[in-house]
C-alpha cells in the first residue's frame, strides 16, 4: 500500500479519507502522516512483542548491525575501567540482541550481558583495570563495555558490533514513493495504520464511529498476535508453565 496514491484511490491517505470522510483541507496531510507514523511503530511494537525472536526489518545479513571503532585505555567520566560507546544508528534500537567486541587476532566474540544489580561491588570498582572486555551494560544510548578495552586484547578498527532491532523508518508526507511495503508488515495489517489514524482524527472531532474503529483496530491486534506468533513453524519451542517446571525438572 502506497502511502498518497491518489490515481487509483488505494493509498493510506485515501483509506483514511475514506474512513473519516475527510480531505486535505479537513484532515492535512502532515497530520495524517504523523497520526499514520505513530501507529506504524505501535503496530511494529506488536510484532515484536507476539514473536520476539523474528528478526525485524533487516539488512542483508539478516540483521541490523553498527560497527564502532574501538579506543583504548579510555576512562569514562564515572570510574576507571568503564567505556561508553554511544549508540549510532539510523533508528533507536528497540532491542539489542548482541555486543561483539573484536579480539587481538580480528576475530569477533560475544559480550554477556550485565546488569548493574548483578553483582556485589560497584562494577566501576570490580572492573577497572582495562583488559579483554568480557561484559556490557545497556545505559540510555550507550553501551558500556567492562572491562574497558586495553590495546594488547582488542582490534580497534571496527572493533565493537551490535546487532540489534529497530522501530520501521517513519513515512514521509512529501515523498510520493513512500509505501507500507518495504516496512516488513504482512498486507493484511496494513489497516492498522489507516484506522489508527483515522481513530486519532475521529476522536478528536468527537465522532461517535471512533468506537467501532477502535474495536477494529483491537480484533487487528490479536490477529497479529496469532499471525506473528505462530509463522515460524521451525522453532519447537514449548510454553512450560514454571510449576511443571519445578516439578518435573524438564
Amino acid at each position: 500500500m502506497d502511502f498518497n496514491e491518489s490515481t487509483g484511490g488505494t493509498g493510506v491517505v485515501q483509506d483514511i479519507d475514506f474512513l473519516c470522510q475527510t480531505d486535505a483541507t479537513s484532515y492535512p496531510l502532515k497530520d495524517k502522516a504523523r497520526n499514520a507514523n505513530q501507529w506504524l511503530h505501535t503496530a511494529v511494537g506488536w510484532i515484536i512483542d507476539a514473536d520476539a525472536s523474528w528478526t525485524w526489518n533487516t539488512d542483508a545479513d539478516g540483521a541490523y548491525t553498527a560497527t564502532s571503532d574501538l579506543s583504548t585505555g579510555t576512562t569514562w567520566t564515572v570510574g576507571a575501567g568503564v567505556y561508553d560507546f554511544a549508540v549510532t544508528i539510523e533508528a533507536s534500537p528497540l532491542t539489542v540482541s548482541q555486543v561483539q567486541v573484536k579480539d587481538s587476532s580480528g576475530e569477533y566474540y560475544k559480550l554477556d550481558p550485565i546488569a548493574v544489580g548483578d553483582r556485589e561491588e560497584p562494577l566501576e570498582e570490580l572492573y577497572k583495570t582495562n583488559g579483554q572486555p568480557r561484559y556490557y551494560l545497556l545505559s540510555g544510548q550507550a553501551i558500556r563495555i567492562y572491562p574497558a578495552p586495553a590495546a594488547a586484547d582488542v582490534t580497534t578498527s571496527n572493533g565493537l558490533k551490535i546487532i540489534y532491532t529497530t522501530s520501521a523508518y517513519e513515512l514521509e508526507y512529501d515523498d510520493t514513493t513512500e509505501s507500507l511495503y518495504s516496512r516488513d508488515i504482512a498486507p493484511q495489517f496494513y489497516r492498522v495504520i489507516t484506522y489508527g489514524a483515522a481513530y486519532d482524527y475521529l476522536i478528536k472531532t468527537g465522532s461517535a464511529h471512533a468506537k467501532a474503529v477502535r474495536e477494529e483496530i483491537d480484533r487487528l491486534r490479536k490477529d497479529i498476535y496469532v499471525h506473528y506468533g505462530n509463522r515460524n513453524k521451525d522453532d519447537h519451542r514449548r510454553f512450560i508453565p514454571g510449576e511443571l517446571k519445578r516439578k518435573y525438572r524438564v
